[in-house]
């Protein structure tokens, strides 16, 4: 099939990833959609986090105000 052919040479050029907001914890963390990894996505004052702290793909999409 090369649609899966061409979306697995895309993830091994840029490995991107989203982040889903998590209801589990009180804090709001966001859940990375490839590692499961957990994240808060952004605090007032601060950067917005642009890559998976814990798996380092690249945020394409997910969190509030998040692209």
């Amino acid at each position: 099939d090369p649609a899966w052919l061409y979306g697995r040479l895309a993830d091994l050029i840029d490995p991107t990833t989203e982040l889903e907001r998590c209801y589990d914890h009180a804090a709001p963390f966001y859940r990375c959609s490839k590692c499961g990894g957990l994240t808060v996505l952004w605090q007032p004052g601060s950067r917005r986090t642009e890559f998976c702290p814990n798996c380092g793909r690249r945020v394409v999409d997910g969190g509030e105000g998040h692209k």
